[in-house]
């Protein structure tokens, strides 16, 4: 399942300022290990004949040119396939706790076949070591960011590599945990015509594999990763703002004019009240004092009442949307996708971004401006992956200790059988019970339509507000 990369491979961050951690930790042969007379420490002095290193993996501490220090880890595929043994273990491990003692980010470049069948069990145990130093760096509040790149499968993939905070994929890059040959030589015993058959499109490329839910973003090549890195690092670790507290931006006007509302027949007159035993001796009101008189269902100030009270309002097409409002106030907005899990939502988006120079979580549901787009949206109804996805990103931003911003414009969950094959009941009522404990503030915004359970589901703000002409029931 692996392919051999280019030994001439530069990485996307070469130019970057770069000084090398733990250079002298080294690979050994504990297990006097040999496969048809070909014995591992053979392999592993041929090795370092070749490319000059000890190990696999490389660490340093990176200076980007946003002047953010990171922790820099990477495969290197040319030593074993980039497989992980004892010595890539303890780097990885050494490098996640360094980055935990100077309170930095990490970034780990993944290239790999997975555990490296030489080391035995210890080898299989460095998953369990790294993912420990993986929880222990939790406590910096600031981000691990895993890079997947062409191959990453077995033990690598099924561990720190799909850990990361945030997941990039390279576009052409092939993940999984078991290999497409270990697949058909399994469950399909060698017979190909079977297994292409049964096979998906796309099977374990990074676009399947984001579309199922387990990447946040894909770039086209490599070379896109830096620049996307130290976005979000500018996202989550900005400069303190000189500008103080926030500010108040000018109001986004919203349309005034509506098209007149459908007919409908005039109120009834409410009855008048029953003579009290004390009406006769109480004086007449003054006119000064009598209750204003309501408008004639006619008049222009009925009309405009009615025109505001209509809920249709909250659902026409060209009302400011989430994502025209992330767009105008969230600068440097990241998109991160997929519940983590098994799928993706085309209603619910979210990510990291900034409100006035500080960083925030902003989680939205989009409709579209044209019947197509709304229709591919679901019509703002989303499905139990999308509620996930928001509690994905509530609990990063919790542990990044930054706020969460929801803006509200759902008719209501998703009602279709697949939605409740999908758990959309738990999917809400787990968002609900984490924001009653959510250790940042959520500020929740009803900008349009707030449809039920499906609305509360992202709205159970310390602050709730709406628009004008938006409903909540």
């Amino acid at each position: 399942c692996a392919q051999q990369a280019s030994s001439d491979y530069l990485p996307p961050h070469a130019m970057a300022t770069s000084t090398p951690l733990f250079g002298n930790i080294a690979s050994k042969d504990f297990l006097h290990f040999q496969f048809a007379g070909d014995y591992y420490r053979e392999q592993l002095d041929r090795n370092r004949m070749k490319t000059g290193k000890l190990c696999a993996i490389d660490v340093s501490l990176r200076k980007l040119s946003n002047g953010c220090d990171v922790v820099w880890m990477l495969h290197d595929f040319s030593i074993f396939g980039g497989s992980l043994g004892c010595a890539e273990g303890h780097k990885l491990y050494l490098g996640f706790e360094y980055a935990t003692e100077h309170h930095l980010p990490v970034v780990v470049e993944n290239r790999s076949g997975g555990a490296r069948m030489q080391e035995g069990t210890m080898s299989l145990a460095q998953m369990a070591k790294v993912s420990c130093a993986v929880h222990m760096h939790h406590a910096t509040h600031l981000p691990y960011i895993s890079v997947l790149q062409e191959p990453t499968y077995g033990g690598v993939s099924a561990s720190y590599a799909m850990q990361g905070d945030i997941r990039i994929g390279i576009k052409n890059a092939r993940i999984g945990f078991a290999g497409p040959q270990v697949i058909l030589n399994t469950i399909f015993n060698q017979k190909q015509a079977a297994y292409d058959k049964a096979c998906p499109a796309g099977f374990q490329t990074a676009p399947f594999v984001q579309d199922h839910g387990q990447l946040d973003i894909v770039v086209p090549t490599e070379g896109d990763v830096l620049p996307l890195v130290e976005k979000i690092l500018m996202v989550v670790c900005p400069p303190v703002p000189a500008s103080g507290p926030f500010t108040i931006p000018a109001p986004v006007p919203f349309p005034t004019t509506f098209p007149a509302p459908s007919p409908s027949p005039s109120p009834l007159p409410e009855a008048s009240p029953a003579p009290s035993e004390t009406s006769a001796a109480t004086p007449a009101a003054t006119p000064a004092a009598a209750s204003p008189v309501p408008p004639h269902a006619d008049s222009p100030a009925a009309i405009i009442a009615a025109q505001r009270r209509d809920f249709r309002h909250a659902r026409r097409l060209d009302r400011y949307q989430a994502q025209d409002i992330i767009g105008r106030l969230f600068p440097s907005y990241v998109d991160l996708r997929g519940d983590g899990r098994i799928g993706t939502d085309a209603c619910i988006h979210g990510g990291l971004a900034t409100f006035q120079g500080h960083p925030v979580m902003v989680i939205g549901t989009f409709k579209g401006h044209t019947e197509d787009d709304f229709a591919a949206t679901g019509y703002g109804m989303a499905t139990p992956h999308g509620y996930r996805l928001a509690h994905r990103l509530m609990r990063l931003a919790e542990r990044l200790q930054i706020p969460v911003v929801t803006l509200i414009d759902t008719p209501g969950a998703e009602p279709s059988f697949e939605a409740e094959r999908d758990g959309q009941s738990e999917a809400i009522s787990s968002n609900l019970e984490l924001m009653a404990g959510l250790k940042v503030p959520i500020v929740s915004i009803v900008i349009g339509e707030g449809g039920s359970g499906g609305a509360l589901g992202l709205a159970m703000g310390n602050r709730v507000g709406m628009c004008e002409n938006a409903y909540y029931a």
